[in-house]
């Protein structure tokens, strides 16, 4: 039962720095709209985008993105950091 734990826990660590790097390409593309991804890194971000859509696309039906005049704050990729940090702490506390 100990093994689940330690992988289950792995699992979402790897989900956290993958949700991580989502903000990052969601940064920069947000301040450089002409940035496209090419070689090596266009394969991480399409790995990190396909991991990570389905999670945020849930949360973002049931949170929409504030707007606020011409800007719209999108909260799912935080909401999502925080469920899965606690998560992990849960299972490592079961662990």
């Amino acid at each position: 039962m100990h093994i689940i734990f330690a992988v289950l826990g792995f699992l979402l660590s790897l989900y956290f720095y993958a949700l991580l790097a989502r903000f990052g390409l969601d940064l920069i593309l947000s301040l450089n709209r002409q940035f496209r991804p090419r070689g090596l890194l266009l394969v991480l971000a399409e790995i990190v985008m396909t991991i990570t859509d389905s999670t945020l696309k849930l949360l973002r039906k049931v949170l929409p993105p504030i707007r606020i005049g011409g800007l719209g704050l999108d909260f799912s990729i935080t909401i999502a950091m925080i469920l899965v940090s606690i998560l992990s702490g849960l299972v490592s506390s079961l662990g």
